[in-house]
């Protein structure tokens, strides 16, 4: 099972000690998206009593994972950083769109895209 899913109020906590007896008990439960979607008791009670397979958490309420947490020894149990999206192309084109994003605003001012536009418009100009 992929959970998948926003964080959001009808979703925070969706996967509980149900939807997890639900699985069978050969199933790995994989975990990218947020920690706060899952009962993490329930997931460490499952794991420990062999309800299921195992586990793949890229993700850790409180992250990162507290030295004392259970997962953290489990052997059914594969814990990754959330880099999931870190491929050499994702880094490649997030540095030209900001590269793009910089020559556009030190050309003719366009501010598009920037979360700090105010703290532009207050920034004292350099000195060449």
């Amino acid at each position: 099972m992929v959970l998948a899913a926003r964080l959001t109020d009808e979703t925070r906590g969706m996967i509980g000690v149900r939807e997890l007896s639900l699985l069978r008990r050969d199933a790995i439960f994989v975990n990218p998206a947020r920690a706060e979607l899952v009962d993490g008791i329930a997931l460490r009670e499952a794991l420990a009593s062999g309800a299921i397979g195992g586990a793949v958490i890229d993700v850790f309420s409180p992250e990162p994972p507290l030295a004392t947490d259970p997962l953290l020894g489990m052997e059914n149990v594969l814990l990754t950083p959330h880099i999931a999206g870190a491929t050499r192309e994702a880094a490649t084109r997030g540095a030209e769109v900001v590269c793009r994003k910089v020559v556009a605003h030190l050309v003719d001012g366009t501010r598009e895209g920037s979360l700090n536009g105010p703290a532009l418009e207050t920034a004292a100009p350099r000195e060449g």
